[in-house]
């Protein structure tokens, strides 16, 4: 098991290791974070997104939102300002971030 393939989630119960695929996204939440697993598990993480951009692998999380970050790997769909991911979740991209993002899929994705 390679330490970059995982993340240490803390729980009230002590910390979980997850593995960083199974991360549908991060959504801000005041100065806290909540990480939101694909199996719709929500924890709630007391670090800002500037400080989770630096943990997640950057050529499969992108951050379309001043509020959001997301894994690539779920998205389903990309309609108009807004990304649809697994798990029915709708996230709205800023037009500032649009130009950036786009790009930023050609290069890590592959497209027909």
């Amino acid at each position: 098991m390679r330490k970059e393939n995982n993340i240490l989630i803390p729980t009230t119960k002590g910390v979980q290791l997850e593995k960083i695929k199974n991360i549908l996204c991060v959504c801000a939440e005041g100065s806290y974070s909540e990480l939101i697993l694909t199996s719709g598990a929500k924890h709630m993480i007391s670090k800002n997104l500037s400080n989770l951009t630096s943990l997640l692998p950057d050529q499969t999380f992108f951050r379309i939102h001043s509020s959001v970050i997301i894994n690539i790997s779920h998205i389903v769909e990309i309609i108009e300002n807004e990304v649809v991911m697994t798990n029915d979740f709708h996230f709205p991209i800023a037009q500032r971030r649009k130009k950036e993002f786009l790009e930023f899929l050609k290069r890590n994705s592959l497209a027909l």
